[in-house]
């Protein structure tokens, strides 16, 4: 979405359709309330998910039933974004890409799931390598190349 907008519009509201309470395709799951009798009636969380996407894939499994996600303009949290995860970059850049791939082969056309593994691992490294580079910021690049290393691993077993 940062490469070819056009393509891949972004995944998030613009600020712009934030005033107001409304339904919504997910909500982030740092504030995620859901009743307990569909969470029960889902089977909760997928725990193949680590981290990331599992809001995304029950959110997806909810509606399938005819739930929906209501984004409440009026309910506020403070997320310490990133705070424990800022310490091993290299981890959540894996578990990202991971639980991105898994929800692609569990939701999506096979092809449009071999398509987006093609492009994870080849177009994306190499435009985060370049954007760590052109930064000098030689921690991302080794965090990078740790991560691919571990999906890659991960993949073979």
């Amino acid at each position: 979405d940062r490469v070819l907008p056009r393509w891949f519009p972004s995944h998030h509201l613009p600020p712009g359709e934030l005033g107001a309470s409304r339904y919504v395709d997910q909500v982030i799951g740092a504030f995620f309330l859901v009743r307990a009798p569909l969470f029960r009636r889902l089977g909760g969380f997928d725990e193949r998910y680590f981290i990331y996407f599992e809001e995304v894939d029950f959110a997806l499994r909810a509606l399938r039933t005819g739930a929906r996600s209501y984004f409440l303009k009026d309910a506020t949290i403070v997320h310490a974004e990133n705070v424990s995860s800022d310490q091993v970059p290299d981890v959540r850049l894996y578990h990202s890409l991971r639980s991105r791939l898994l929800f692609a082969y569990r939701h999506w056309p096979r092809w449009q799931a071999h398509l987006l593994l093609l492009l994870t691992m080849t177009v994306e490294p190499v435009a985060r390598a370049v954007r760590a580079a052109l930064a000098g910021d030689r921690a991302q690049l080794r965090s990078t190349a740790s991560a691919y290393r571990r999906l890659i691993t991960a993949g073979r077993r």
